[in-house]
């Protein structure tokens, strides 16, 4: 069994570098399309700081890493929704993912619907014309397979945007990996949107990240991820921990706190039988953001 799972970290790590060598090419119009996007979804990880890439493993694995969909429960359903309240300059996003673990593979699709209305236009001149928008929509088919030890995921993607009435579209994929070193500590990569691009010279930038997910006992998970970005100079640290209580038979809170590159999110939620309800606040890493609180609902069956 190590060794299968040995074989397909290895295979998806082969993947990975195959794919991010053969899209570094240097069109990158398109590098502040969908920004975001890249500042992440589910209350629940942005509460922890954005760390996990090595946590994963539920339907938001099709966004973080999809090699996590292996690991939800086999013949478990997971349906989560996330709407987001408070960013700067009229800026909203929503994402919806549904997830289910077959006996031999994890599948999930993810919607996520963001962007910026009422943007004022002016002309050459410096006059004031129309207001604007700019819509931006991402579908993500997931698949996640593997072993006991390790799992390999990848998606495709499927890019929309309209910005003041031009309709531009695209496809890019992810590929992502897992491995078990024990039942305490999970290693993740993963290489986000490998040649997605908005037609011909627009090109969107792949966003690397490693990470760790670590849970030293019951109820309490630790999470700590690198980021990079393509072609921005910095390296950015995400890491963060949640600790849960139990209320009753089946019933537990949870308290969330993380760092998302020196920005401070905190996050709590409640869950009872199948149903859980977080709420994040989100201080954002783009200052243009401002902060935002994002409440997400999720059902396992």
């Amino acid at each position: 069994m190590f060794r299968k799972g040995s074989m397909v970290l290895m295979a998806g790590v082969a993947a990975l570098a195959i794919a991010s060598a053969a899209w570094a090419d240097d069109s990158n119009e398109a590098k502040n399309a969908f920004a975001l996007q890249r500042s992440g979804v589910d209350a629940r990880a942005l509460g922890m700081g954005n760390a996990y890439v090595g946590l994963a493993n539920d339907a938001a694995a099709g966004y973080w890493n999809p090699a996590g969909l292996f690991w939800m429960s086999e013949g478990n359903t997971d349906l989560t929704a996330m709407y987001t309240t408070g960013l700067s300059a009229d800026r909203f996003q929503n994402y919806i993912a549904v997830g289910h673990r077959f006996k031999d593979f994890g599948l999930a699709a993810s919607w996520i619907n963001d962007g910026i209305r009422d943007i004022p236009g002016y002309d050459a001149q410096g006059n004031s014309t129309k207001v604007f928008g700019n819509f931006e929509n991402t579908i993500i088919a997931s698949m996640g397979i593997g072993s006991d030890k390790a799992a390999f995921g990848f998606s495709i993607k499927g890019y929309m945007q309209n910005l003041n009435s031009e309709q531009r579209n695209g496809i890019g994929f992810d590929a992502g990996v897992q491995f078990k070193m024990n039942d305490m500590i999970t290693l993740g990569g993963v290489a986000q949107d490998l040649g997605g691009s908005l037609g011909p010279g627009n090109r969107l930038p792949v966003d690397f990240r490693l990470g760790v997910g670590i849970t030293p006992v019951d109820h309490f998970k630790v999470g700590m991820d690198v980021e990079k970005i393509e072609r921005t100079d910095h390296i950015l640290f995400h890491g963060g921990a949640e600790y849960g209580v139990k209320f009753g038979d089946d019933a537990m809170a949870m308290l969330r706190g993380g760092v998302n590159d020196s920005h401070f999110n905190v996050g709590l939620g409640v869950r009872v039988s199948k149903l859980q309800a977080d709420y994040a606040f989100t201080n954002e890493r783009e200052e243009t953001l401002g902060n935002g609180h994002r409440v997400s609902l999720n059902a396992s069956f």
